[in-house]
């Protein structure tokens, strides 16, 4: 079986695995790469370690923007991603989409304060603020101070 799986940054790096599984392992992989040289220094180091049954692909925990982009395509992969948000825009009194906190996260906005000064999320009423500490944990980011 074929699969394909894609990361990307609006705007920035892409990253996109065709991957041939046989029962569940992972037997190849083809690469498209757009962006740095640490995102393409990245994928090199992994690739050594790619072919092993999905979910035993190692996923990067560090918080540099490649590692956080890997880290989302590793998952997807391995089907422990999670599904697509029900409603796409994230902080409803700012009108902010989802993408934007997300984007603002890979690009190193690792505290609530840096979110909301990056993408204007969670800067009114408050209500997002599970939200945004959702994706905080779902890039790897961890418990992040709330307020």
């Amino acid at each position: 079986m074929i699969e394909t799986f894609v990361a990307t940054i609006v705007g920035g790096d892409a990253v996109e695995a065709t991957v041939t599984f046989e029962k569940d392992t992972v037997r190849k992989i083809q690469w498209k790469i757009v962006g740095r040289l640490a995102l393409y220094s990245a994928i090199d180091q992994l690739k050594s370690q790619m072919l092993v049954h999905k979910s035993k692909l190692p996923v990067p925990q560090g918080k540099e923007p490649e590692q956080l982009l890997l880290r989302e395509l590793l998952l997807k992969i391995r089907d422990e991603w999670g599904d697509a948000p029900s409603d796409p825009e994230l902080c409803h009194c700012r009108k902010i989409p989802q993408i934007n906190v997300e984007r603002a996260i890979i690009l190193g906005a690792h505290t609530i304060e840096k979110v909301r000064a990056r993408s204007s999320a969670n800067t009114s009423c408050g209500t997002c603020l599970p939200e945004v500490d959702a994706l905080f944990k779902k890039y790897g980011i961890g418990d992040t101070p709330s307020s």
